[in-house]
């Protein structure tokens, strides 16, 4: 039985640079499935040569698809600048077997309804075409058996050759001989699927489902011309065009609209790569609203599966320790490569803690191996506004510790750097009302003492000697503070805005640590006179 995909339809995917290929790509509840004409399936964790491509260098390629060689259906890599055989000139009769597995192993375009004569496309590598040493891409068939095939539709000529039985003797001349064929026009046009409808097979060890489908329609409603594979076949000798050639798990995988490594915005295009980064599809189309929509479709499956994975993990971690924020960012490096600066990390929101991992956490024990750890309550984040951008990146913001850790951080999309806002906001509100209350040792006036941070009773000073309270203010009572970037915090007290004021000079090892959790603590006390407030206001 066929899966039931979410989304599918014909899109270009880049090869490389400077070169896209129309595939079909089919979008189901946890994968993407990337079709090609002609090509075997690749799984991203295979070690087939078609995922591991040997570079020039002599070792193994990343599996991504921008760096992919064009593949035969063996999975061979075809060298581009291998020469083919010079067709011979005139007409010629040819005379092939058809195979149970892989049919003709060839594909056709063209028919009257475009005003093309019917010609061989593609052939595909040891298929029965291939072995016939005499046929050529570009060959036009124009007898199939002795019918003549020359003014017969495409659906015309590939039903003809469905029948044609187990033998057939093609009559056929090279393209280059043929005054009415044009290169460019037997090129021109995209692909359609003629199979037998709900027929599952199993063909070169992969198993599909061979269906005319929707997305197959408007493949073809995209060109003026159509192609067929007459290929593997049953009894009744079905033929099909599309193949699996990728499938790429959306489980923890990330899409961007940047390319890797830079701060430059794809043009017409976005990259989705799988959690390991070991498989990526660059997908293009100038059609904005087709974009959009695959886009969008895609990261929305994405960003299901992971709040999927955040419910497994927070089912069993204690209340205190809940997930309710992970995704993909990118971190600007330290480095001096203009075009490779930007890395693909992973960051995760869970009880009081902020943490960025190299790899998402899949497993208990993976929570221990984030790169860095921060307390929610001693980090300040910052979005920054266009003019503090260090390069072309939007979406943008920065963490800093009271330790001296500092990160410069990005994220594809506003709606992307908004949920993060939310996220870290929530949950740094969450952990103040679940610790109460905090202290720091310090000096005033020159004595020891002990300022308490207290969600329910406000700024509390204690003598560090016997304990007694020297003073105490609600929080609703601070009107101002100012430090010296050192060591000292004076901090303004009243009842009234207008004073008068009560000023209390402190002086703390880590001044930076006191002036972040207290900031944390008012604003976790505002939010709750005033629940809308983590979601009104950004960092």
């Amino acid at each position: 039985m066929a899966e039931n995909f979410l989304k599918t339809g014909c899109i270009s995917m880049q090869i490389n640079r400077a070169e896209l290929q129309k595939v079909r790509v089919k979008l189901s509840r946890d994968a993407l499935t990337i079709q090609k004409e002609g090509t075997g399936s690749v799984s991203p964790s295979s070690s087939s040569p078609v995922n591991q491509p040997e570079s020039t260098n002599g070792k193994a390629e990343s599996p991504t698809w921008k760096r992919s060689p064009f593949t035969s259906t063996n999975g061979e890599a075809s060298s581009p600048t291998q020469k083919k055989p010079t067709p011979p000139i005139g007409e010629r009769k040819v005379k092939l077997t058809k195979r149970k597995v892989g049919g003709l192993g060839m594909s056709i375009k063209g028919g009257r309804e475009s005003n093309l004569p019917i010609a061989i496309s593609k052939i595909y590598k040891d298929q029965a075409a291939y072995e016939t040493g005499q046929l050529h891409e570009g060959d036009i068939i124009l007898e199939v058996n002795g019918q003549d095939i020359r003014r017969a539709t495409h659906d015309e000529a590939v039903a003809v050759l469905k029948k044609g039985g187990s033998e057939i003797e093609l009559t056929v001349i090279h393209s280059s001989s043929h005054s009415s064929v044009n290169d460019s026009e037997m090129t021109a046009g995209t692909t359609s699927e003629v199979s037998q409808s709900s027929v599952s097979k199993q063909a070169n060890g992969i198993v599909r489902s061979v269906e005319e489908s929707s997305s197959d329609a408007e493949c073809r409603e995209n060109s003026s011309q159509k192609s067929s594979e007459v290929g593997e076949t049953d009894s009744n000798s079905s033929l099909q065009s599309w193949t699996d050639n990728i499938v790429l798990p959306l489980t923890f995988a990330s899409v961007s609209r940047y390319k890797s490594g830079e701060d430059t915005l794809r043009s017409n295009a976005f990259e989705v790569s799988s959690m390991d980064g070991g498989a990526s599809v660059v997908l293009y189309s100038e059609n904005k609203v087709e974009l959009l929509s695959w886009y969008s479709a895609i990261k929305d499956r994405v960003v299901l599966l992971l709040e999927q994975a955040m419910n497994l993990s927070s089912a069993s971690l204690p209340s205190s320790e809940q997930v309710i924020h992970m995704g993909w960012i990118w971190e600007r490096l330290r480095s001096t490569n203009h075009w490779n600066v930007w890395k693909r990390k992973f960051l995760t929101v869970k009880g009081s803690e902020l943490q960025i991992f190299e790899m998402p956490p899949v497993a208990t024990r993976d929570w221990l191996k984030s790169e860095v750890s921060y307390n929610l309550m001693e980090i300040v984040c910052h979005t920054c506004k266009e003019d503090e951008q260090v390069d072309k990146r939007d979406n943008c913001f920065t963490v800093q510790s009271c330790s001296g850790g500092s990160h410069y951080l990005a994220v594809d999309t506003e709606a992307d750097l908004t949920e993060i806002v939310n996220r870290v906001q929530e949950a740094t509100h969450q952990a103040v009302v679940q610790i109460e209350s905090r202290s720091f040792p310090g000096k005033w006036r020159g004595q020891s003492v002990k300022l308490v941070l207290d969600l329910k009773r406000g700024l509390r000073l204690y003598s560090g000697t016997d304990r007694s309270l020297l003073w105490q203010y609600r929080f609703s009572f601070l009107r101002g503070s100012s430090d010296d970037g050192s060591r000292k915090i004076v901090l303004l007290f009243s009842q009234s805005p207008a004073g008068p004021f009560d000023r209390q000079e402190l002086e703390f090892t880590n001044m930076q640590q006191v002036l972040t959790v207290m900031h944390a603590f008012y604003a976790a006390k505002v939010a709750q006179v005033d629940p809308n407030f983590s979601f009104d206001n950004s960092f």
